[in-house]
């Protein structure tokens, strides 16, 4: 963290929904770093203002990623931290990955993002340990050109496996991360 801090570039943190995602981006933001989240808004709009309301309190700005907007791309440039959640299934698209040993899709935009805008990924997570929180982060990854999208993203999506791994029990994510693939298997 430390190192990609001191380059003076933005950062793009990415993790899943595993350990306390919230709660990282809080404790990001109590250190100093201007951070930002891609976020899907809730359908419950008094839920959707609910969480927005409390990222905002504790020091994390919002941008829709359903907007599609360049302010995304525009926090990386002014070199903030954007965090992105990697596990969900995209809606179309995505990049052919293996997961727990089986094919799902994962989001190209965390690699494309950081390619546009020359920054580095760090995969990053903060989950619970005996009495308290440990943030941990995989060493930064790179891009050098579009070709590595696919590559990044399987990349990123082995780090989110290892930890998911290590302690199963605080990935309480729900999404099926492999319908792509069994509706897919349907059509076909």
């Amino acid at each position: 963290w430390r190192r990609a801090r001191e380059s003076g570039r933005g950062i793009l943190a990415v993790t899943g929904h595993y350990g306390n995602w919230e709660l990282l981006g809080a404790w990001l933001a109590s250190l100093g770093s201007d951070v930002t989240v891609l976020y899907h808004p809730f359908r419950e709009e008094r839920l959707d203002r609910w969480v927005a309301r409390r990222r905002l309190r504790g020091g994390v700005r919002i941008v829709s990623a359903e907007a599609r907007s360049p302010a995304a791309l525009r926090v990386l440039q002014r070199g903030g931290v954007l965090g992105i959640l990697l596990d969900r299934v995209p809606r179309s698209g995505g990049v052919r990955c293996r997961f727990f040993g089986r094919e799902c899709r994962a989001t190209e935009g965390p690699a494309r993002l950081a390619l546009a805008a020359g920054v580095p990924i760090l995969p990053s997570m903060l989950r619970y340990e005996g009495r308290g929180f440990r943030a941990r982060f995989a060493a930064p990854i790179t891009l050098e050109n579009a070709g590595q999208v696919e590559e990044v993203t399987q990349r990123l999506t082995s780090v989110l496996e290892e930890w998911i791994r290590e302690a199963p029990e605080q990935w309480p994510w729900f999404e099926d991360r492999w319908k792509v693939r069994s509706a897919a298997r349907k059509s076909g």
